[in-house]
């Protein structure tokens, strides 16, 4: 009983000595959960572009909501509008894809 005991107080300090030191016990845990990807600014302008379309009288609101301006706004959708690929992500966001 007691040789049971002492096994069992060594190996848990055995233990506590692996996990402190990283070393690898073999013991995997849950997977870490990533960070939420910033929005790139296609989604974020399809999402204003939503807003709008929703309620067209509260524009300068949606704006200043999300921290543009209208001048800003429209410089981003002309410089979407100039690249393809901008544009496909830009429409994919706007229809809430």
């Amino acid at each position: 009983m007691k040789r049971t005991f002492t096994v069992a107080v060594a190996a848990a300090v055995l233990g506590f000595g692996l996990a402190c030191t990283g070393a690898d016990t073999g013991i995997v845990g849950p997977e870490p959960v990533p960070e939420p990807a910033e929005a790139t600014m296609e989604q974020k302008v399809g999402e204003i572009a939503r807003a709008i379309d929703a309620d067209p009288g509260a524009r300068d609101q949606i704006l200043q909501d999300h921290g543009m301006t209208a001048e800003a706004y429209e410089a981003e959708l002309y410089g979407i509008a100039e690249n393809p690929a901008r544009t496909k992500a830009f429409i994919e966001a706007r229809q809430g894809s």
